[in-house]
């Protein structure tokens, strides 16, 4: 009884890895199936350099404006991307402003507005939170000037010292 279950084992593992073979008798023609897969290459991975400064200076003025820009260079985007610059969330004091603090935790609040190329003028922060928008071409009609501007109660009240906070960004890759 071993043998034939081994011997049946045997031939089953057999006619398993044999190629499958049509025989045809009487046949002038026949035929098989090629293919042949190419898979698209990769695109090669994006690559950008965002500039944003790392430290601003207000102006001491009563209603002056501090502006800064974020730029981009060395933009390598794959067709349809592109460098999109937001601002997060947790650059906001919880009431729109950003807070500028000093050792003591006294605050002036800071109204932050950006130039909109497409827009023509300042606005406020694009609802979506973009503060900037590159291609290859540097530029979508959308950049990031900011235009930082004390409120004057909050200096007036304020007392001397140096106030700082944090602007927060991300930047993101993304298809048209």
């Amino acid at each position: 009884m071993k043998k034939r279950v081994l011997l049946l084992s045997l031939m089953f593992i057999m006619l398993s890895v044999l190629p499958v073979v049509t025989f045809a008798a009487n046949q002038t023609e026949m035929s098989t199936t090629v293919t042949y897969t190419k898979s698209a290459p990769a695109p090669p991975p994006a690559t950008y350099e965002i500039i944003i400064p790392a430290a601003v200076a207000m102006s001491t003025q009563i209603f002056a404006i501090t502006e800064f820009s974020i730029t981009a260079r060395n933009l390598s985007l794959n067709d349809g991307q592109t460098v999109v610059v937001y601002l997060d969330d947790k650059t906001y004091g919880g009431d729109g402003t950003l807070h500028l603090k000093n050792s003591n935790n006294d605050i002036i609040r800071v109204s932050m507005n950006i130039w909109i190329n497409a827009l023509g003028g300042r606005t406020g922060i694009l609802p979506d939170g973009i503060v900037a928008r590159f291609d290859n071409n540097g530029s979508t009609g959308e950049y990031g000037a900011f235009a930082l501007t004390a409120l004057s109660g909050d200096v007036a009240a304020a007392p001397p010292g140096t106030y700082s906070g944090r602007i927060y960004f991300k930047i993101s890759i993304e298809n048209d």
